[in-house]
């Protein structure tokens, strides 16, 4: 997945139960502001397998309280910089 597909996923695009992610938009900065748009062929468009390694993180990711439908989001709730997502991704796995 590219980054911005990362940040513009949903809570709604994850299904554990059929562990796939559904992917359809990607966040981008446009206008100067950070954006959730639709991805930019229909082929982008797919779903994808979850593999083991992420069932636990998304999990807990899920059940945490959020007033932002991105899977993904700032404390302000509005979408993370591409360039933080490592920085905001490395705090979900425990290793």
């Amino acid at each position: 997945m590219r980054q911005g597909e990362i940040l513009g996923l949903r809570r709604e695009d994850v299904s554990l139960e059929k562990l796939e992610l559904h992917i359809d938009s990607q966040v981008l900065w446009e206008d100067g502001k950070l954006k959730r748009v639709p991805t930019k062929t229909e082929a982008s468009k797919r779903s994808l397998y979850i593999p083991d390694i992420l069932i636990e993180p998304l999990k807990r990711i899920l059940v945490e309280p959020a007033n932002s439908s991105l899977l993904f989001s700032s404390e302000a709730d509005t979408p993370v910089s591409p360039r933080n997502l490592v920085r905001q991704f490395q705090g979900c796995f425990m290793f």
